[in-house]
Formats: structure tokens, C-alpha cells, sequence
């Protein structure tokens, strides 16, 4: 202790344990003792004289500095059996003791609440990957369906033959659609000069869920291609990319796009769409396990997705405004399955999406 180290004898008393008891928790957390660094100069050589100074006038070493991974509370705890001046410091022993024993059983307490967060979010994953996989197959599916081929050869051609062929898809489109409730929406569109024109569009009502119908021509989307569209017409046949699109409602979607290439001049020429709100796709899992806490869903930027708070100004933020440690957590997760803060009590995974760099991030 500083007492010891300058000689003061008459200063020592049972504080004075306490900061030796701190400089062995000191050595348990870190590996080292508090100060193994000073006790040696330049030259090598180990002045008893120059180690004491140095343990009176440097400042009390931080646990944290030399192991990230130690607990804030128990550096806390560490930090005070070493203070410098005594009377900041625990009055005995016994106080030390309590201290530290208190922070074991709440250490059990947040471990017991730290596993129920990693179950679920486990379980979350492995149900959403599931869901991605569904909704990826149905892309995968309509492609193969005979109107789409059909479209291809009747467009530009033959007025009479197209709107029959059209009307095949849309019924088709229509009954897969009634029978997969998670689903939003699938489409047909083509992708020519840079300019996306929906052949056929059947979209569920998202005031009447039962409501499901053919979009009408006049409102069949007919634009400048985006990113996400262009990216699906570069992918080998069958191959499917996943993303997210956020509507004039606010709601966000989950899109599923697969090629689709002209069988003549094997040319691409256009896509199938399946999507889904991602609500839809969350709220039934969540409802199949076990509340751990609020669940948010982010995009690799920190945008949030999806959140079970009941609080509509949270989906206004972003991660990094709900989350002090967002960088790291985005961080770690680009090399590490699972992300977890025992001082923040905060859970995180990532689900990679197929076919592009882009992830949904599960946060608790």
C-alpha cells in the first residue's frame, strides 16, 4: 500500500489489508500484479527505492486497461481497495468481502437472464433463417411456373396471347400467395434499357390480411431500376438475393428476388419477386418462444427493422442511439458468431442474407 511504501507506519491499519486484498484481486483479474511494470528501469536492473517512490506517486492502475474483458463492477470494487487515500477506501476486510459477494450473486442473477437472451436469440436465427429459406424457395418456384416463359415470348408481340398468359400468372401468383400468411406480395417484372416494368403484381392488404389481389395495371410499378433489382439480374439462373425495402407506410419489407433469363437467347430479361413484411415473419416466432426482453432487428447501418417495444418512437432510432456499444457490437460480429456485454446486459447475433453482403442483426 502507499502507506507502506513511503515508510508511514503510523498510517497503517486494517484499510491498509484492504488495498493488499485488492492488489491480489488485482493479479486474479489481470494476470499481473498492480505495479510489476514499475518495479524495473531502463537499465534493468530493480531499485527498491525507485519501485516504492513509484507506488506513492503514480496513479492506481486500471484493471480494464490491461483485460478488457473484466467486469466494470468488479474493476469498480478492485478499484476502490486500491484507492490511493485510505479513507476512500473500504473500511475493513468484512466490507470487501460483502462487496465482492454481492457482485458473485448478482453475477449469477444477470448469467441466469444472459442465457435466456441467448436462447432466444439463438432460436430467433435458426427460425428466421428458416422463414428467408421458405420465402427464397417460392422466388425459386415461380420462375419455373409456365407463364412466366409465356410472358416472355407474347411481350411486344401479341397483344391477346400476353393477356392470357398474364392472367395465368396473376391467378397462379394469387393462390400461392393466399396460402403462405406471411406473405406480402409476389411479382413479375422485366428490366429493360434500365427501366423496371411489373408485368403482374398480387399484394395482401396490410389493414385486412385476408384481402389478397391482383394489382391493376395502372398501378404496376414501370421506373428506373434500382440497386437491388440490377443485382438479382446479374445472378446465375436460380440463384436468389434477399433485401430490404422500406414502403411510404414505414413498414419494412423482406424481398426475394430470382432471375429470370429468356429460354430462346438465353438472355436475361427480367425477375420474380417474393416478399414479405418482416413483421409478419417475426411476431410468430416470438410468440413460439420464450420472452427474453425486447428483441431488435437492424440492418448492417444500425437502421432498426423491427423492434417487439411497444414504444413507437424507438423505431425512429437507430442502434447506435439504443446501443452505447453499437461499433463494437457491429464489429465483433463481422468475425464472432455472438456478441455479449455483461456490464450492459446486451445479447447480439447476425444473420447473414443470401446473395448479398448484407446481414439482419439480433439484438436483445
Amino acid at each position: 500500500a502507499p502507506e507502506q511504501a513511503a515508510g508511514d507506519l503510523e498510517k497503517v491499519d486494517a484499510r491498509t489489508d484492504v488495498y493488499g486484498l485488492g492488489a491480489i484481486l488485482f493479479a486474479i483479474l489481470t494476470g499481473t500484479a498492480p505495479h510489476q511494470n514499475s518495479n524495473v528501469s531502463r537499465d534493468g536492473k530493480l531499485r527498491v527505492k525507485d519501485f516504492l517512490e513509484s507506488i506513492v506517486s503514480s496513479e492506481t492502475p486500471s484493471p480494464r486497461n490491461l483485460n478488457s474483458t473484466v467486469s466494470k463492477d468488479l474493476e469498480a470494487i478492485c478499484m476502490r481497495a486500491m484507492a490511493k487515500e485510505k479513507y476512500a477506501r473500504f473500511g475493513d476486510v468484512t466490507e470487501l468481502a460483502a462487496a465482492v459477494e454481492r457482485w458473485i450473486a448478482g453475477r449469477n442473477e444477470k448469467e441466469s437472464r444472459y442465457d435466456a437472451m441467448r436462447m432466444a436469440g439463438r432460436d430467433l436465427k435458426s427460425r428466421l433463417c428458416v422463414q428467408l429459406r421458405q420465402l427464397s424457395a417460392v422466388a425459386a418456384f415461380m420462375v419455373e411456373l409456365p407463364p412466366i416463359q409465356g410472358l416472355v415470348n407474347a411481350l411486344d408481340q401479341d397483344q391477346d396471347e400476353y393477356n392470357v398468359w398474364r392472367e395465368r400468372l396473376s391467378q397462379i401468383l394469387l393462390a400461392l400467395v393466399k396460402t403462405k400468411p406471411n406473405m406480402s406480395g409476389a411479382s413479375y417484372m422485366r428490366i429493360y434499357e434500365n427501366r423496371a416494368r411489373e408485368l403482374a403484381r398480387i399484394e395482401r392488404s396490410l389493414l385486412d390480411v385476408s384481402n389478397v389481389r391482383g394489382v391493376p395495371q395502372s398501378r404496376l410499378v414501370n421506373a428506373v431500376a434500382n440497386s437491388f433489382q440490377t443485382a438479382v439480374l446479374e445472378q446465375f439462373p436460380g440463384e436468389c438475393i434477399v433485401s430490404f425495402e422500406c414502403n411510404a407506410g414505414g413498414t419494412v419489407r423482406v424481398q426475394c428476388g430470382v432471375p429470370v433469363f429468356d429460354q430462346n437467347t438465353e438472355d436475361p430479361f427480367g425477375l420474380v419477386l417474393a416478399d414479405a413484411e418482416i413483421g409478419n415473419l417475426v411476431h410468430p416466432e416470438l410468440q413460439m418462444s420464450e420472452s427474453a426482453g425486447t428483441v431488435y432487428l437492424t440492418d448492417d447501418n444500425g437502421s432498426i427493422l423491427f423492434t417487439s417495444s411497444l414504444d413507437s418512437n424507438v423505431k425512429s432510432c437507430s442502434a447506435e442511439d439504443l446501443f452505447s456499444d453499437w461499433s463494437e457490437i457491429k464489429q465483433r460480429l463481422r468475425y464472432e458468431v455472438e456478441f455479449l456485454d455483461s456490464d450492459q446486459e446486451v445479447y447480439a447475433t447476425r444473420l447473414p442474407l443470401p446473395g448479398k453482403q448484407e446481414s439482419i442483426h439480433i439484438l436483445y
